[in-house]
């Protein structure tokens, strides 16, 4: 059984664990986080137990569409940005040694304009620039929506595919002071999004790069904060997953999105689960897992 769940990034203002920790961890969870419990914990009671959301394998990679290339920026710089936000998560240490995962930028293109994850086909995690979001069923004010498809009966992490909404540009690449509000630095977005496709969920840390907020031409979440590094570390350990690192994904790697059979995304319920900037909404249904930011 798979599930969906959904994390968005919107363009208004937003604002974790226990023992001090702000960070906390997407699970497979139908509940949803509140302002008194804002991280939701896996509840061992249920049919099946609820699990912790990351993935089971050493390696993983993501490929552009061509499909919705951006009105903004040439390929040339959102791949650019993909890669430096990438380069970020990916340079995490644990005292000094690197984590257990890594992922990549593939060299090849994909045709999808939208999430898509095929049970028992072949699949690709995809990055696109949305231009029907209404169409979506996304919040119009999200900036981004990052869906990551999982097992809910182990909480594996199957694919993930980020969306990011065209009509909250325009986007550009900030300098390091940061832009004007008529400005969005992609790189600020990606960078946070892939958090979510690492398997972490919002911080209550405003300096962190997975706190629920983002003003138009903020850079702040270009650069991991401790409390970022701590949720990595804990998720993805030096040693762990372990395993043999295989960049093709599960079903083996397609990136034509036009054609064959899927299994489509299911509905998404509206609403701010926190009455701030970004928010988490989480539509489940039995046969599609996923889970958006």
């Amino acid at each position: 059984m798979r599930t969906a769940l959904t994390l968005a990034c919107l363009a208004a203002v937003l604002g974790a664990s226990a023992d001090a920790a702000a960070w906390c961890r997407m699970t497979s969870s139908r509940r949803a986080p509140t302002v008194t419990q804002p991280c939701v914990f896996p509840d061992p009671t249920t049919d099946p137990p609820e699990q912790y959301l990351e993935w089971r394998r050493p390696c993983t990679g993501i490929a552009l569409s061509v499909s919705s290339p951006s009105a903004d920026l040439t390929d040339e710089e959102v791949l650019g940005v993909l890669s430096r936000s990438i380069a970020t998560w990916n340079a995490v240490t644990c005292d000094g040694t690197p984590i257990g995962y890594d992922l990549i930028l593939m060299e090849e293109r994909t045709t999808c304009d939208g999430p898509l994850y095929r049970d028992g086909g072949g699949n690709v995690n995809s990055v696109e620039f949305i231009y029907d979001w209404a169409e979506h069923m996304y919040d119009a004010n999200a900036f981004a929506v990052t869906t990551v498809w999982h097992r809910r009966s182990t909480g594996e992490i199957l694919d993930a595919d980020m969306d990011l909404n065209e009509r909250r540009g325009p986007y550009g690449i900030c300098p390091p002071e940061g832009c004007d509000t008529r400005i969005v630095d992609l790189e600020n977005v990606v960078t946070h999004e892939m958090g979510h496709y690492l398997g972490l969920a919002h911080s209550q840390e405003r300096d962190a790069t997975m706190y629920a907020s983002a003003v138009a031409g903020e850079v702040l979440k270009r650069d991991l904060a401790a409390d970022d590094i701590e949720g990595m570390c804990t998720i993805y350990p030096p040693g762990r997953p372990e395993g043999e690192c295989d960049y093709t994904p599960r079903g083996g790697l397609d990136l034509d999105c036009q054609t064959g059979c899927c299994t489509v995304a299911p509905g998404r319920p509206g609403g701010p689960i926190w009455p701030l900037a970004l928010l988490l909404v989480i539509p489940l249904r039995a046969l599609a897992s996923r889970r958006r930011s």
